[in-house]
């Protein structure tokens, strides 16, 4: 019975803050997706910024760790090594050293990398060849997406609690960072599930149903 009421709340806390901080949440789903269409856009207009988007990215995947873990388990076809590189990458790097701990030292900082994301993908996924081919990814976007936007609304609420802790009825910014620090914690509940299934997704989809080059 303990065990089926804490799953519950594993469940249940990180909805309630999302609930109490309703506005925050639409408006970092609005900024962070509203950037990425944006951004698709002007890349049609500006076809070139793909191209070098690209190249940009393809120099970071030649780092060699990089090369000998992700792009190796890719390359062999792998998925299940594939999947753990990619939820562990996007998490450890994507999220938590990008996002989430700059803002523990300066807040909203990781609100940053969270635009320059959506700013990189738009450029790198605008449609210029027709939408067919990238249908397939375009899930894991929206999946991965809304873990980078859960990530990017933890920071909001960290920084306000920090900032303003009289508005959630504590006396100290003390108190109102620690108060930040343990709902950021529950809300990585969600980056974390959504992360997994993104990873797992990704990989079947480049390895198995739309693998480059095809």
């Amino acid at each position: 019975m303990k065990q089926s009421v804490r799953k519950l709340k594993f469940i249940r806390k990180p909805i309630e803050i999302i609930k109490e901080n309703k506005k925050a949440f639409i408006l970092m789903n609005a900024v962070f997706y509203g950037l990425l269409l944006l951004t698709m856009i002007v890349t049609a207009i500006f076809p070139d910024l793909q191209a070098k988007t690209i190249d940009n990215a393809n120099q970071q995947l030649s780092a060699p760790w990089l090369e000998s873990t992700v792009v190796a388990a890719y390359t062999n076809g792998n998925v299940g090594l594939a999947s753990i590189y990619t939820f562990l990458v996007n998490l450890i790097l994507g999220t938590f050293l990008s996002m989430t701990l700059p803002s523990l030292v300066i807040p909203f900082a990781g609100l940053i990398m969270g635009g320059y994301r959506a700013i990189f993908w738009g450029m790198t996924f605008a449609p210029l060849n027709g939408v067919t081919g990238l249908l397939p990814h375009y899930l894991t976007l929206l999946i991965e997406g809304q873990a980078y936007v859960i990530a990017m609304f933890a920071i909001v609420i960290q920084g306000r609690s920090l900032l303003f802790p009289r508005r959630i009825g504590l006396a100290s910014r003390w108190n109102g960072y620690k108060q930040g620090l343990i709902q950021s914690a529950w809300l990585y509940l969600p980056v974390i599930l959504l992360l997994v299934v993104g990873g797992v997704y990704e990989a079947i989809e480049l390895i198995v149903l739309a693998p480059p080059g095809n």
